[in-house]
């Protein structure tokens, strides 16, 4: 038994408008694709290499007593020398390996940032390309 084509018209537009709204609802859609590489990727070589210390100071040779018997105040001006050169070279030793230690502070911070910005550029990517349906 054959349906009255005003019927047949009704049942065709009854069925084509969610027929029509779920193939707009997929065509739509962006895709999300996934970088091929992580955020650790993206930090450079030399941020990830070790930051060297410094060299320690050279030894410094202090006075022999015995050279300086018969002058007990020029042994003491050699020795005040020594002392002065040899405190010298320490302090420029501790100047320059807080130095190395700031650098390697410094690599840390700037892996960390780098990484967290990655981080939140892939959220955001995902957040957005997310369907925003309004039905009405």
């Amino acid at each position: 038994m054959r349906r009255p084509r005003s019927m047949r018209l009704l049942l065709a537009a009854t069925l084509s408008v969610p027929a029509a709204l779920l193939a707009t609802g997929c065509v739509g859609l962006t895709p999300i694709i996934a970088s091929d590489t992580g955020c650790s990727a993206l930090v450079a070589d030399s941020l990830i290499a070790p930051v060297p210390g410094t060299k320690a100071p050279e030894k410094v040779e202090y006075p022999d007593e015995v050279i300086f018997a018969g002058s007990p105040l020029d042994y003491a001006n050699a020795m005040i020398d020594a002392l002065i050169l040899d405190k010298a070279g320490w302090e420029k030793f501790g100047v320059e390996q807080t130095g190395q230690l700031k650098k390697a502070n410094r690599d840390k911070a700037d892996i960390v940032k780098t990484v967290g910005d990655c981080e939140a550029r892939d959220r955001a990517a995902v957040r957005n390309a997310q369907p925003r349906f309004k039905i009405f």
